[in-house]
C-alpha cells in the first residue's frame, strides 16, 4: 500500500504547511487532512493520510523523519498505519546515548515506557572522546512506542538529551554512516560565521531518505551519507546574494537544469533560524560543478564589464557626456544568463571550501578585525536558542525568563555604547532562596573540579585553545561571591534579609568564568527540575 496515517499532527498546523513539508521530499502524491476514519463520529484535527508515489520503506522512513520537524504541543507526531513500513515500526534509535551507558542502563531508563525486546548499542565504548553513541531499541508493542516518543524524545539523562527516530530498515542501514554530527548538544546549524565551508551532511543518493535528510539542515536527526568530502572533491559550490525567502526547492528546480544534485542547503541564523542570503549546492558529477562554475563566471565577467565605470572598453562606445545609473541589460543570447538570474538578484557562484580551509579563513579574518573592547560576544555565553532540544527540556517559566533577559542585556548593550560585558565576572539567576554566600562560593569550587574530571573523562567538551590561554592553566581564584537580598523582607527562619533569588560570583581569570558559566548554566544537576 502507497498509504500512510500520521497522528499527533499540531492543532494548528494548517493543510497547506503539512503540503509543503512533504514536497519537499518529493515523495507524496495527495493529502487529506484532516482525515476522517470509519470508526469515528467526527473529525480528528490530529490525523493526517498522505498517499505516497511509490510504497517503498525508504519513503515511509523519510516521512518519518520528517515529522520531527513538527513540534505539537506535548509530543510529537508518529506514523500511526503503514503497511510499508510495518516491518520497522517498532524499531527505534535512541540518539545522544551518554558515553559511559551500556544495554542495561538504557534498559533501565526505558523500561518504565513500555516491554523492550531488545536494545544494542553498537558503538559502545568507541566514542573515546566523549561524544555519545546511539542504539537501536526493538520494542514489543507499538504502545511502547508511542510511549518512548512521548517521553523520552528530549529527556535529560546523564547530562545529554536523548532524541528518538524511527529505525532504519536493514537495507538501508549500509547507507548510514554514524558520526559526530548527530551527538553534538548542540543542535546543528548552518556556519555561524557565514563562511563558505561544506555543510556537514553529505548523501550518497538522492533517495527520497537523502532528500529528507538534507533540506532538514538544522534538525537533529540529520546524517552524514558518503565516504568522501564533497567540498575536498569539487562537487560543491557555495552560492551567495540570494533573496532571503529563497527556498531550497527552487533552488534544486534551477541547479538540476545542469546535472543531478545530491542536496541543496540553504545556510540559516543560528539565532532567528532566518535565510542568511547563501547557499551550498552539492552536484553528483564533478563535471555538472564545474559547467556550471564556468556558465556562472561567463554571466558574472560581463556584468562586471558593462557596471564598471573605468572599463575602457566600454567608455569607448559612449558619447564623452554619457552617463547613467542604470545595470545595462545582459544579452539573452548569452548562455546562463536567465539560469543565474533569481528573483532579479544575480547569484554569485564559486566552489565551497573544505572544513579545515574555511576555519582557517575564519580564524584570520578573526585575526584581523578591530578588537571587540566591550566583549559583545559573551552576549551568546549561555543563550539556549528557542526551538533547541536543550529550550525544549527546560522548564517553560524557566525558558521565558531566560529569552527576557537574553534580549534585555542585548537592547541595553546597543542602546548605550558605554556598557560592556565583564569577562570575569558572572550573573548567576534562578537560585533557590535557600542558597548562601557560602553555599554558592562552594558550587562554584565544585563548577571548577568537576568541568575538568568531565573534561578528562570524555563527557564534555573542553575549552577551545584560544579560550584556555586566558589563565586556564593558572591556579582558580574566586574573588568575589555575594548573593543579593532583599532588605525589606525578613526570613522568619534564619531572621536574615531573604535571597532575590539571584547573586554574583567573580573569578580572577577569563578561562575559569567561562568553566563556571558552561557547567552551572541550565545544569538540572544542582538543584531541581524547574531550576
Amino acid at each position: 500500500s502507497k498509504t500512510i496515517i500520521v497522528a499527533g499532527v499540531p492543532n494548528d498546523m494548517t493543510k497547506q504547511q503539512i503540503q509543503e513539508e512533504m514536497a519537499l521530499l518529493g515523495t507524496f502524491k495527495d493529502l487529506e487532512y484532516p482525515y476522517l476514519t470509519e470508526t469515528q463520529n467526527s473529525q480528528k484535527k490530529n490525523l493526517a493520510k498522505l498517499r505516497l508515489v511509490t510504497a517503498t520503506v525508504d519513503h515511509a522512513v523519510a516521512v518519518s523523519l520528517a515529522l520531527r520537524s513538527w513540534r505539537p504541543q506535548g509530543r510529537k507526531p508518529f506514523i500511526e498505519y503503514s503497511p510499508t513500513f510495518a516491518a520497522t515500526q517498532r524499531k527505534l534509535i535512541i540518539h545522544r546515548v551518554p558515553p559511559e551507558f551500556d544495554e542495561a542502563q538504557l534498559e533501565e531508563v526505558l523500561k518504565s515506557f513500555g516491554s523492550i525486546a531488545k536494545v544494542v548499542i553498537p558503538r559502545k565504548g568507541q566514542f573515546t572522546d566523549g561524544r555519545p553513541g546511539y542504539a537501536m531499541v526493538s520494542m514489543a508493542d507499538m504502545a511502547g512506542v508511542h510511549q518512548v516518543f512521548n517521553h523520552v524524545d528530549g529527556r535529560d539523562v546523564g547530562g545529554w538529551v536523548l532524541g528518538v527516530s524511527w529505525g532504519l530498515p536493514k537495507e538501508l542501514q549500509s547507507q548510514v554512516k554514524w558520526n559526530a554530527l548527530d551527538v553534538t548538544k548542540a543542535e546543528a546549524v548552518a556556519d555561524d560565521n557565514g563562511n563558505d565551508s561544506d555543510p556537514d551532511g553529505k548523501l550518497a543518493s538522492e533517495s527520497p531518505l537523502a532528500v529528507a535528510m538534507a533540506l532538514r539542515q538544522g534538525q537533529e536527526w540529520r546524517r552524514q551519507l558518503g565516504d568522501t568530502g564533497a567540498a575536498q572533491n569539487g562537487h560543491t559550490l557555495f552560492v551567495q546574494n540570494l533573496a532571503f525567502d529563497t527556498t531550497e526547492q527552487e533552488l534544486h528546480e534551477r541547479f538540476s537544469q545542469l546535472g543531478e544534485l545530491q542536496y541543496v542547503a540553504i545556510t540559516k541564523d543560528r539565532n532567528t533560524r532566518l535565510s542568511r542570503g547563501t547557499a551550498f549546492v552539492c552536484f553528483k558529477s564533478k563535471s555538472a560543478a564545474d559547467k556550471c562554475i564556468d556558465m556562472a563566471s561567463g554571466v558574472q565577467d560581463y556584468v562586471q564589464e558593462s557596471v564598471d565605470p573605468q572599463n575602457t572598453a566600454i567608455k569607448s562606445r559612449l558619447p564623452p557626456s554619457y552617463k547613467t545609473v542604470l545595470v545595462p541589460e545582459t544579452p539573452k543570447s548569452l548562455t546562463g544568463t536567465e539560469l543565474f538570474t533569481f528573483n532579479g538578484r544575480l547569484m554569485s557562484i564559486r566552489p565551497a571550501l573544505d572544513r579545515h580551509e574555511a576555519e582557517a579563513r575564519v580564524a584570520k579574518a578573526h585575526g584581523d578585525k578591530h578588537v571587540d573592547r566591550r566583549n559583545i560576544y559573551l552576549l551568546r555565553e549561555g543563550y539556549i536558542p528557542e526551538d533547541s532540544e536543550q529550550a525544549l527540556a527546560t522548564p517553560k517559566g524557566d525558558m521565558q525568563k531566560r529569552l527576557m533577559s537574553y534580549a534585555q542585556r542585548k537592547a541595553a548593550l546597543k542602546a548605550n555604547p558605554n556598557f560592556f560585558l565583564s569577562t570575569t565576572r558572572l550573573s548567576i539567576r534562578n537560585m533557590p532562596p535557600s542558597v548562601t554566600d557560602a553555599s554558592l562560593k562552594q558550587l562554584v569550587k565544585d563548577a571548577l573540579k568537576n568541568f575538568k574530571q568531565e573534561v578528562s573523562a570524555g563527557k564534555r567538551a573542553p575549552l577551545t585553545a584560544e579560550e584556555q590561554k586566558e589563565g586556564y592553566s593558572k591556579y582558580p581564584r574566586i574573588v568575589q561571591v555575594k548573593v543579593t537580598r532583599d532588605k525589606a523582607r525578613i526570613d522568619p527562619k534564619t531572621n536574615k534579609q531573604q535571597s532575590k533569588g539571584f547573586g554574583f560570583v567573580e573569578l580572577a581569570h577569563h578561562a575559569h568564568a567561562l568553566v563556571v558559566l558552561r557547567y552551572l548554566n541550565n545544569n538540572p544537576k544542582l538543584f531541581s527540575s524547574n531550576r
